[in-house]
């Protein structure tokens, strides 16, 4: 399922608890900062196999449910 894989790679890479994670959860709220982001984003290309172009708009992505939905609209 792609919401619990992605909770999983995030609470991974910013060593957070995954149960506390939840969709409306900001993820600089987690401690987040540029160089997260960009783990976060390699550790999602690996794990779902899509690739992160650099004209799409990652910047408006503030939500654990934006990652997911992000994520989803690749995986089309």
């Amino acid at each position: 399922m792609v919401k619990d894989k992605v909770i999983s790679i995030i609470a991974k890479q910013l060593n957070a608890n995954a149960a506390e994670i939840t969709l409306d959860t900001k993820i600089k709220s987690l401690g987040a900062d540029s160089l997260d982001m960009t783990d976060i984003i390699f550790a999602l290309e690996d794990e779902f196999s899509i690739q992160v172009d650099d004209n799409d708009n990652i910047g408006n992505i503030k939500t654990i449910s934006d990652v997911i939905d992000y994520v989803g609209q690749k995986l089309k």
